[in-house]
């Protein structure tokens, strides 16, 4: 597979939804799968501890709540809310959740 081959796939994958929660881990799942996939073509080479890292990319892929209230409540949670500026990031969360 060739990486512009990748690109629009990712892309495909993007435009499929209309919130950016679901199309960014859309995106994020596509490109673990086409690396994985790449690897076990034999068109990309992995050093174990870069396999690890697909694993363990994965798995925290599959922790990130897909429900946007559920994700900001686990955000929240972890980071000092007068570090953390919401305004920054997402002035439109910010503005609908505090």
């Amino acid at each position: 597979m060739r990486p512009g081959d990748v690109v629009l796939e990712i892309s495909g994958e993007i435009v499929k939804y209309d919130h950016p929660l679901e199309a960014t881990l859309a995106a994020m799942d596509k490109t673990l799968t086409s690396l994985r996939q790449a690897h076990a073509a034999g068109q990309l080479d992995l050093i174990a501890v870069e396999q690890h890292w697909l694993d363990r990319l994965s798995s925290q892929l599959e922790a990130i709540p897909s429900d946007e209230e559920q994700l900001l409540a686990q955000v929240r949670s972890r980071y000092d809310e007068t570090v953390f500026i919401w305004e920054e990031y997402a002035p439109s969360i910010s503005e609908s959740t505090g």
